[in-house]
């Protein structure tokens, strides 16, 4: 099994563990579980009339910056998207379309960024640090892609890979880490510090 690998980012982290996956259709054997599994030998094959539908659905309104989607054409041929949207919204009734795209003959990873840094700096300055770190994604529970249209006017469609990414949040802590020397002192020094319990 060949393992999926997309580019690292070192802001970002992957969030695919996080949500319920579903789809649309998918012929047996070809589901959500081959989607998953981190192989680029397996594969969604929808079964039904287009559009075609991933949905990822979170517990809690999630930050999303990034999604990645593996096709290729050469492998693929008509089952290959080449058209695409992006929604997202709190459930499927109040989904918004942010994202079209168009994919013209994808061979590999295909990295669809959900907010943009121009979004970014319209952003009003009284806004809080953590709101900033998380104004080039996107909120929602739910996130959607549609296949809209395939290679070739094909009708079925085949997604061998997707991953979904969201900002890496970081927590300041006021005391140094664990692992630093400046830490093993002030331990050091707070073990002879302790008064002994007899006392």
């Amino acid at each position: 099994m060949a393992a999926v690998q997309t580019k690292a980012l070192t802001e970002e982290v992957d969030l695919g563990d996080r949500a319920v996956w579903s789809v649309s259709s998918a012929k047996p054997g070809f589901g959500v579980a081959q989607l998953r599994d981190d192989s680029i030998h397996t594969l969604w094959q929808s079964e039904g009339p287009q559009p075609h539908f991933i949905r990822i659905e979170f517990p809690k309104k999630t930050a999303v910056s990034r999604i990645s989607i593996f096709v290729d054409v050469t492998m693929d041929d008509s089952y290959t998207p080449c058209r695409l949207s992006i929604a997202v919204g709190s459930f499927k009734q109040d989904l918004q379309v942010i994202k079209l795209v168009e994919l013209r003959n994808p061979r590999g990873w295909q990295d669809i960024k959900l907010g943009t840094e121009e979004e970014a700096n319209e952003k009003d300055d009284d806004e809080s640090e953590d709101e900033d770190d998380e104004s080039i994604a996107i909120k929602g529970h739910l996130f959607q892609i549609a296949v809209l249209a395939n290679h070739l006017n094909g009708k079925d469609t085949h997604i061998r890979a997707v991953k979904i990414f969201g900002p890496r949040t970081y927590v300041e802590h006021p005391f140094p880490s664990a692992c630093t020397p400046v830490h093993k002192f002030y331990r050091i020094i707070l073990s002879f510090s302790r008064v002994p319990e007899h006392l």
